[in-house]
């Protein structure tokens, strides 16, 4: 009897994303820009076996209300672990030779929209608006400066959105949670779990584990609970989350909830009825199918800057979150 072939599990995805504007803001020459492109499709192509491409418009509403027009193409491939151990340092260099060919300030690349960098350019006689791309100038390979990625706090408020898209796009576990709440919009790692010892055994049946706290900020918290039926639903929600804020009728905070299996997550913000801890209002945002861009302009708004990390009060967090999400989450 013929042996079956074994399949190639192609169970992570490479992203590198290509700006249209320069770094002096400039828009970048179609024609350079093409060949670039053209360029990362064929490594793709040679690294992974194929590669797919996602335009993503301009008219990106920044969390000061100002419009980001830039147009940004997402080139990328799903693979194997072994090809993406054998060829993550080539993307990485890829992304610098992008970053120097476009004069760019700094490109993305992610890696299972988990692993996250900014990559520089390391051109050293680069003068925005002198001789950057836009231009028509600038030498476009390595001067022999190391290139190091760039934290992602420094990272400037498209680049941020753009991740949270990605992390969107394929939310499925807690650790794009914690990545999301942590890395980006910089709440401070937490690891516990929220007690249940007092709770009547219908409500704990309701949940897999005790709520877990992922991230907090001043003891403004991010819970995550993972329900245990087979689809989200409302009624079983609205019950532990009740039985939570019984438990401390101060709490302030967001739920990221997910059905059992961890294929169905939402995020839910609780408002209290006039002050009233006993009459809930609980807004949703669906993650996880497709990114939504108004779901990730809302939560770009939701971002602790670096000037107010030491300051930043749970009621001002509160308010921010109940903001984010008065126009796009229904309540129930």
């Amino acid at each position: 009897m013929p042996r079956m072939a074994e399949p190639i599990i192609m169970n992570h995805r490479v992203d590198l994303y290509i700006p249209s504007h320069c770094i002096c803001t400039g828009i970048l020459p179609e024609n350079l820009r093409s060949n670039v492109i053209e360029a990362v499709k064929e490594h793709f192509d040679n690294w992974f076996g194929g590669h797919s491409e996602i335009p993503i418009s301009g008219d990106w509403r920044l969390p000061d209300g100002t419009i980001s027009r830039e147009e940004v193409t997402d080139i990328f491939s799903f693979c194997s672990g072994e090809a993406l151990g054998e060829h993550q340092e080539d993307v990485d260099r890829l992304a610098v030779d992008v970053a120097n060919r476009l004069t760019q300030d700094r490109v993305l690349r992610a890696f299972d929209n988990l692993n996250v960098a900014l990559w520089p350019n390391t051109c050293a006689e680069l003068k925005p608006k002198k001789n950057c791309a836009c231009t028509g100038g600038i030498a476009t390979s390595d001067l022999g400066i190391a290139a190091k990625p760039i934290a992602l706090k420094k990272a400037d408020t498209l680049s941020k959105m753009l991740i949270i898209q990605g992390l969107l796009r394929d939310f499925r576990t807690v650790e794009h949670a914690r990545r999301l709440f942590c890395d980006v919009l910089n709440h401070d790692y937490a690891a516990s779990a929220l007690p249940t010892v007092n709770w009547p055994d219908v409500a704990r049946s309701l949940l897999i584990g005790q709520p877990t706290l992922l991230a907090e900020k001043d003891g403004f918290k991010i819970v995550y609970l993972r329900t245990s039926l087979d689809e989200l639903r409302k009624a079983a929600e609205r019950r532990v989350i009740q039985r939570i804020f019984k438990d401390d009728p101060t709490f302030r905070g967001l739920f990221v909830v997910s059905d059992q299996a961890q294929k169905a997550w939402e995020l839910i913000n609780v408002k209290t009825h006039g002050g009233d801890a006993r009459r809930l209002i609980l807004r949703r945002m669906r993650v996880g199918l497709d990114a939504v861009r108004t779901v990730t302009e809302r939560l770009a708004t939701l971002e602790i800057s670096e000037a107010e990390e030491a300051f930043v009060k749970a009621d001002e967090l509160q308010s921010r979150h109940d903001t984010a999400f008065d126009a796009e989450a229904a309540e129930s």
